[in-house]
Parts: C-alpha cells; sequence; structure tokens
C-alpha cells in the first residue's frame, strides 16, 4: 500500500464489498439531515443494535428538528434514557435550537462544527454523507482498520499515531463518493476488522493489508496510551416517602447525571421519619468509574415534616406512580425503579 494504484485498488474493493454487505440501517433508507445527524449523535457512545431502537423511538417522538428544538430539557431527557452520556442529550437539544431558528441546516463540514456537541467525526460523517462533501470521517472504527492496513506502531490516541491515520484516510476517500466511502470504512471496522478476532479471510482489502492474518501484530495493532484508573464512588441516596408520595431532586447540571433526576443524599434527621429498610446495594459501572450505591427507605409520620424536609433539601414532591415519567440514570430505573414502583 505504496502508491497511488494501491489507494484506487482498495476504493474500489471497499464500495463493492459495501454495496453487497451494507447493513440496512433505518436511516439509510432516506438520507435526509436530521436523521443522519441523529443517529450520528446516539451512535457515538452507544451499541448499534440499542442505537436503532433509540433512534426509531425518537424519530417517532421528535419528527422533525423543530419539534426537537421545541421540546422541553425534560422532555429530550427523558427520550435519551437509557442511553447514558446526558451531555450529548443536551448538546442536542441546543443543537436542534440553533438550526431551528437559523431555518436550515449546516451544509459544510465547517458549519456543523460551530454546533454544540458536534466534533470533527461527526462532522465529517453528516456532511460526506448527506451534502457529499470531500472529507474523511475517522471514528474508532475507522482508525483500527487504518493502523492495521498500515501497520501503525503508534498509539492511535497519540497525536504522531492520529496524524498518520487521518493523512491516510485523506489519501484513501474516494471524492466521488465520499459519503458512501466513509460509510464502507465504518462498516468494514465494525463487521469484519473487529478489535477482538478480526475476519481477515473475509476481509475485501486482505491483500493489501499489512497486518493481514498476522495474530500477533492484530493483537498489538491498534494500540493505545495506558487506559486510565477507574475511579471508585461511594453514593448513599434516600428514599423518603410520605404514603403514596416521594421527594426526588433534579441533579446539578456539571455533575455525571447533570439535570436528570434522583433521591436525595441528605439523610432526614427529624425523629419523625421511620427508616423502613435498607435496599439491597447496587454496583454500577459507568466509563472509568465505578460506583458502589446504597438505598435507604424512609417513611414520614405526618404530612408537615415530610413537606418541610422536601423544601430543606430544594426537593420536589411527586406521586410515586409518577416516577417512570422522569428522566433518571440508569443506576435507578434498572435497579431502584422496579422495586419502589410495584
Amino acid at each position: 500500500m505504496k502508491d497511488h494504484d494501491d489507494y484506487k485498488e482498495i476504493r474500489k474493493r471497499l464500495k463493492n464489498w459495501y454495496l453487497i454487505h451494507a447493513r440496512k440501517l433505518p436511516w439509510r433508507f432516506n438520507t435526509h439531515v436530521y436523521g443522519t445527524w441523529l443517529s450520528e449523535v446516539i451512535l457515538q457512545q452507544t451499541r448499534m443494535e440499542v442505537g436503532v431502537k433509540k433512534w426509531k423511538e425518537i424519530i417517532a417522538s421528535f419528527p422533525t428538528v423543530k419539534h426537537l428544538a421545541e421540546a422541553s430539557e425534560d422532555q429530550i431527557l427523558k427520550a435519551w434514557e437509557g442511553l447514558g452520556y446526558y451531555r450529548r442529550a443536551r448538546f442536542l437539544h441546543k443543537a436542534a435550537q440553533i438550526i431551528n431558528c437559523n431555518g436550515a441546516f449546516p451544509t459544510s463540514y465547517n458549519q456543523w462544527l460551530k454546533l454544540p456537541g458536534i466534533g470533527s467525526y461527526t462532522a465529517a460523517a453528516i456532511s460526506s454523507i448527506t451534502f457529499n462533501e470531500e472529507v474523511a470521517a475517522v471514528d474508532g472504527n475507522v482508525k483500527r482498520v487504518i493502523s492495521r492496513l498500515i501497520g501503525l506502531e503508534e498509539p492511535v490516541d497519540t497525536s504522531i499515531g492520529s496524524k498518520r491515520i487521518h493523512h491516510v484516510a485523506k489519501l484513501l476517500l474516494d471524492i466521488e463518493n465520499p459519503g458512501n466511502h466513509n460509510q464502507a470504512m465504518m462498516e468494514l471496522g465494525a463487521l469484519i476488522c473487529k478489535p477482538k478476532k478480526p475476519i481477515c479471510n473475509s476481509c475485501p482489502i486482505s491483500n493489501q493489508c499489512f497486518s493481514s492474518s498476522n495474530e500477533e501484530l492484530l493483537k498489538k495493532i491498534p494500540s493505545k496510551v495506558k487506559p486510565k484508573k477507574i475511579k471508585y464512588i461511594e453514593l448513599i441516596w434516600h428514599l423518603v416517602r410520605y404514603k403514596t408520595f416521594i421527594v426526588t431532586i433534579q441533579f446539578p447540571s456539571d455533575g455525571i447525571w447533570g439535570n436528570l433526576w434522583g433521591f436525595p443524599h441528605h439523610k432526614p434527621s427529624n425523629n419523625s421519619f421511620l427508616k423502613i429498610k435498607t435496599l439491597k446495594p447496587v454496583v454500577h459501572l459507568l466509563t472509568h468509574k465505578k460506583i458502589h450505591a446504597t438505598f435507604f427507605m424512609w417513611e414520614a409520620s405526618n404530612k408537615h415534616v415530610f413537606q418541610d424536609y422536601a423544601s430543606s433539601i430544594n426537593g420536589k414532591v411527586i406521586p410515586m406512580c409518577d416516577l417512570k415519567k422522569l428522566a433518571m440514570p440508569r443506576i435507578l430505573t434498572k435497579h431502584i425503579l422496579p422495586i419502589i414502583t410495584t
């Protein structure tokens, strides 16, 4: 893979392979910019099978960017529930409001970069797929494909490694159909050039690949710098109720679960509260974080002390049957709500 003919052959093989093997994803049937943009934001940190389901749900709830822009933040966060990384949802909402205000979607890579939550990869993917702009989209799949293709020894997440990958991505780009080319590269990484056990004998560019069928190289490439250490977090939540009502709080916008809803960390100090039980501790994993959570359930003896407690922590009292209407982190929707709302 050293000259113009090599790149030309790779483009040709990728194109033919993609035409046959491309997954039938819902946003590919209609490359309207709204659906493409939404899919790219959802899939930034989400498995494909989960992303497809959520994309359909969000499109059904907010069929146009105008619907998305005019929704409340709580509605957006609730629709996003289960995907995690809720800052993506808040950026999506802000970007929708900007687009709606401008009256049109951005039409170029540089214009997309100006919107909240849009980085180099996302801008390149959207502008190439929907506007045929000649720009290479480089995500994790593409980094893996190219690093193996050229036998890259430098870690892909260093400046040197990243520059080499982007340089090759530009040389490989099919300028006649950049959108399909970018999708073909990503598809190859997702279906064939997998992180573990790549299927080299089914790869359309294996003959041009430096690492093909070399198990030792495939284990080493792509390499990354040493990952961050896991941070351990201990949390205590208090589920304080009175009859069929419960106290909820909204988390700070700059925290792990910005603007989502949950339960207080403040223990009721008044003797008028009775601890009913301690729920089974929960261990919940996030990227670079391991959360150990303990939950205590309390019952207020009367309405007055219950409301005083809620006011003292700036909490919100709601019927317990309405808990599922709030946008909450998965640690609560998965482990706690099924116990207390049944």
